[in-house]
């Protein structure tokens, strides 16, 4: 392959380059068309600012009461979360302005999580008992592409693209149980 017409990429391993998280929240809008800054609207809004507000409350407390910790690769420990949106539509929420939310890395759907019940979803996921319906994910296989076109054009373009390329790929391999999904933008919007 001729690599001369890579010549602006860095010569970097891809690896470790996005900051390790420990949870993966993402919220099944049906959509694509997300605000540039999904921070700024509606049930991922709410969810980064629970986050947010129990990091507050939570950094006296000692790591004993960490959910879902994981190490990174110095060996600290991780209580990142990620939070994204996703093009796959909800089916198991019943409320009215609820949203299916996939737990990651539990491979679970949380349904009929709105923005005032935020707050009651962080509890469930740090092990609290709460009265939200969960089911086992049916994806054993979940592909996540970014297609932000809002928060970048580039995305916008080729995610479809590259999404309808790959489930034509599973689908000619046969795979089963496997969901190619348009995500915003994977950078993140990761907070510690």
């Amino acid at each position: 392959m001729d690599s001369s017409r890579w010549s602006g990429y860095p010569e970097v391993p891809l690896q470790n380059t996005v900051p390790p998280y420990a949870i993966h929240l993402i919220i099944l809008t049906g959509k694509t068309d997300w605000a540039p800054h999904i921070e700024d609207e509606g049930l991922a809004a709410a969810l980064i600012r629970a986050i947010d507000d129990r990091k507050k409350q939570d950094d006296s407390r000692p790591d004993g009461h960490i959910f879902h910790s994981i190490h990174d690769h110095d060996g600290a420990s991780c209580r990142r979360i990620l939070v994204t949106n996703a093009s796959l539509p909800s089916s198991l929420s019943t409320q009215r302005g609820g949203q299916d939310v996939i737990l990651l890395p539990d491979n679970v759907i949380i349904a009929n999580v709105t923005p005032r019940r935020s707050s009651q979803l962080l509890d469930f996921v740090f092990g609290k008992p709460s009265t939200f319906v969960t089911r086992p994910s049916p994806y054993r296989n979940l592909i996540l592409i970014c297609g932000h076109g809002s928060k970048d054009r580039r995305c916008g373009t080729i995610g479809p693209m590259l999404r309808k390329s790959m489930q034509q790929s599973l689908r000619d391999a046969c795979v089963a149980d496997s969901q190619v999904a348009l995500v915003s933008h994977l950078g993140g919007t990761i907070r510690s």
